[in-house]
């Protein structure tokens, strides 16, 4: 198993070592959830991840530590948003939005706008998610923060590509990879969710890039156990006629729904 795989599973032994030692403590044990329902989000381990995030989310929540109750919402609201509840997504990320607000953390609210952006475009409000968009970006750049510039980046591509220029949409998606992976440490996730729009936005279009932004997705799902970003890089390949791949995609896919 490589070293970036062997990261991920250090994150989760280190973690729930930290919980058992919490000492009775809700405000670690409320960290030590928030951050095994991130990594458990980002493997597509749904079910594990959702139940990690609502005990933070309550432990956050008696323990007074708002911030981290803001930051577990979104991230729930994350997950409503790759299962395809969009009403329980933005009712999860707006609330995460609201309470960031209360607790005047403008540092924070670009990854929660960017996911809230991307539930108006999922329901064909271009402007709106535009409006919220442009918003989150900007603060991102403010902010000087490499994950929330990507976030917003990438959905801006999409709001780009959804308005019909492609051309747009492509070089902004360069662009947020370019800004996400800009540190030495970068968010492995999000790079491949940069890619995944890449990939999806390639095979519409025919880019000739595709098949290499293909391949890359997938050699970087698959050394992080990151199954979601694994089984849609297998979907883009079974668009380019990519042999076994669609079947490969269909057992994954079965796979991340029994965990959810």
């Amino acid at each position: 198993m490589d070293f970036l795989r062997r990261r991920y599973d250090r994150s989760e032994f280190w973690l729930t070592d930290a919980r058992a030692l919490a000492g009775g403590s809700v405000a670690v044990t409320a960290k030590a959830m928030t951050y095994l329902g991130a990594v458990e989000s980002d493997r597509a381990n749904y079910r594990r991840s959702s139940d990690f995030l609502k005990e933070a989310v309550a432990l956050s929540r008696a323990s007074g530590e708002r911030r981290r109750e803001a930051y577990a919402l979104a991230l729930l609201g994350r997950h409503r948003f790759f299962r395809g509840d969009l009403e329980a997504a933005a009712a999860q990320v707006d609330a995460s939005i609201e309470l960031a607000g209360r607790e005047h953390w403008l540092a924070f609210l670009p990854w929660p706008q960017s996911f809230r952006g991307e539930v108006q475009l999922a329901r064909n409000d271009v402007d709106g998610a535009a409006a919220i968009l442009q918003q989150a970006f900007a603060r991102a750049c403010q902010l000087g923060d490499p994950c929330w510039e990507g976030a917003a980046a990438r959905a801006l591509a999409l709001v780009a590509e959804a308005a019909g220029d492609a051309d747009r949409a492509f070089a902004q998606l360069a662009d947020a990879r370019a800004r996400s992976n800009r540190l030495a440490d970068p968010y492995l996730w999000l790079d491949g969710y940069i890619l995944d729009a890449q990939c999806q936005l390639g095979v519409l279009h025919g880019h000739p890039h595709t098949r290499a932004w293909i391949e890359a997705l997938r050699q970087l799902a698959e050394r992080t156990g990151m199954r979601e970003l694994a089984m849609r890089s297998l979907q883009h390949g079974a668009a380019l006629g990519e042999e076994g791949a669609a079947a490969a995609a269909a057992s994954l896919a079965a796979d991340i729904d029994a965990a959810s």
